[in-house]
This record gives C-alpha cells, sequence and structure tokens, in this order.
C-alpha cells in the first residue's frame, strides 16, 4: 500500500528538537508544531542539539552554501522547502528593551539564501523579537527555560537558559511559524488548522 501522508520534515536545533522526560520542562517548536496541523499531516523532527555548527550559527559563515545543500537535498526528493530564520534569544538590556539580535547576520544570509534560489521564507527571528519586546524581561521567562530553584524536579537550583524554550514558549512561537506558513497561501497553508 502506498504511503500518501502529507509529511513535514524539519532540519534543525535544539530549539525545535522533540525533547524528552530527562530535559522536561523543555520543549522544542517541532515537538508541539502538530497542534497548528489539519488531521493526515506527519511531522518527522529531526532536529537535535548540535546538529547546527555553533561557529556556523554564531558567525553567519557558509550560510549560503549550507542553504543551497538542504533546498537541493529538498527538491531531490520532490519536497517544497521553506526557510525559517532562528527564533531569538531573550537578550533584555533593561525590562523592555532587547540588544543586538543573536543571530542578525545569519538571518540576513537566510533571506538572501532564499531570495537567490527562490524559496519561501518564514522570518520567526522577527515576529519572535516583536514578541519579546512586547512581553518585555519578566514576563518572557515563562517562554524559557528560566526559572527559580525548586520549580522543576529536574533543575533543582534552577536554571537561567535564554535560549531554550517551555512549552507556553514552543506553542507561541510553533503558531509564529504556522502564521507564516498560513501567510505563503497555497501547499504552504493547506497544511494548517483553519483559523488555527
Amino acid at each position: 500500500m502506498e504511503d500518501t501522508a502529507v509529511r513535514i520534515f524539519w532540519a534543525a536545533d535544539s530549539t525545535v528538537q522533540t525533547n524528552d522526560i530527562t530535559t522536561y520542562p523543555q520543549t522544542g517548536i517541532g515537538q508541539v508544531f502538530s497542534l497548528y496541523t489539519r488531521e493526515g499531516v506527519v511531522l518527522s523532527n529531526h532536529a537535535k542539539n548540535g546538529r547546527s555548527t555553533k561557529s556556523f550559527m554564531d558567525e553567519g559563515r557558509l550560510a549560503v552554501i549550507e542553504g543551497q545543500m538542504y533546498i537541493n537535498a529538498a527538491r531531490k526528493h520532490h519536497a517544497h522547502p521553506v526557510l525559517i530564520t532562528p527564533l531569538e534569544r531573550r537578550c533584555f538590556v533593561d525590562a523592555r528593551h532587547l540588544g543586538m539580535g543573536a543571530h542578525s547576520d545569519y538571518v540576513a544570509a537566510m533571506k538572501q539564501t532564499a531570495e537567490k534560489n527562490r524559496v519561501p521564507l518564514v522570518d520567526l527571528y522577527s515576529m519572535s523579537r516583536s514578541a519579546l519586546k512586547s512581553a518585555g524581561e519578566p514576563d518572557s521567562r515563562s517562554w524559557y527555560m528560566y526559572f527559580d530553584a525548586g520549580v522543576y524536579e529536574n533543575y533543582p537550583e534552577g536554571k537561567t537558559d535564554n535560549t531554550h524554550l517551555r512549552y507556553e514558549g514552543a506553542v507561541r512561537f510553533a503558531g509564529m511559524i504556522a502564521q507564516g506558513l498560513r501567510e505563503l497561501g497555497g501547499i504552504y497553508a493547506d497544511l494548517l488548522l483553519d483559523g488555527g
């Protein structure tokens, strides 16, 4: 019997990966994205911590080459690639203002890659920066692995991680990606629940 399922394949880093009980409450965007997809869409999450080279992410080097590799691989398998800019980190300089974006050079390279290769792009980076500014420093902590001692058994001393997400943040940022796909229209919007 032929498999006719519509599939979404994630190729990303630890902010998207599926977590297990050992890292609870850490939750990846790909782990919760099915909340926004219609019935019959199967998610295949290959995101993993360390899959993106740290220097590549931090310095934005070779972004165009890396983008070209992913795009060619997707097209070779008759898939429809979409580039998604990275999630912004909590980089507040005070209660309401964010500092220089952690991935700004990389984001610029991704946008150039998308344009050059005629690939749709969802700008999660800009959407997440806007959401962080609106929420402010204290309220955005609940989206990330940022909490006091004694809140979670796995982290008795607490955690001040401004990169990785808890469930609320993963759902919020997955919703932004869904919004971006909906705005692309066509086959991308067709993956999603109506009005989600």
